[in-house]
């Protein structure tokens, strides 16, 4: 959604943030490669911030999860 800015503003930090979650919880061949190819447009600066709100979301996330199951968990 962030990467073609999808009913919500495109945002390439926020993008890369997401893809990288879904890449650390199993993602495919396809999601790295989205990941490689969003990471070719942003500056050194934008995966910084980048890397770091995707390790504070991943321990937000580890928190709320708990430590047995740190996947992500989508309530409907």
């Amino acid at each position: 959604m962030f990467d073609k800015g999808l009913g919500v503003p495109q945002d390439p930090v926020q993008s890369h943030v997401w893809w990288s979650m879904a890449a650390a919880n199993g993602g495919d061949a396809k999601i790295r490669f989205t990941l490689q190819s969003i990471e070719l447009f942003m500056t050194p600066e934008q995966k910084t911030a980048a890397a770091k709100l995707a390790k504070e979301l991943a321990a937000k996330l580890k928190t709320t999860n708990g430590p047995s199951n740190p996947t992500l968990q989508f309530s409907r």
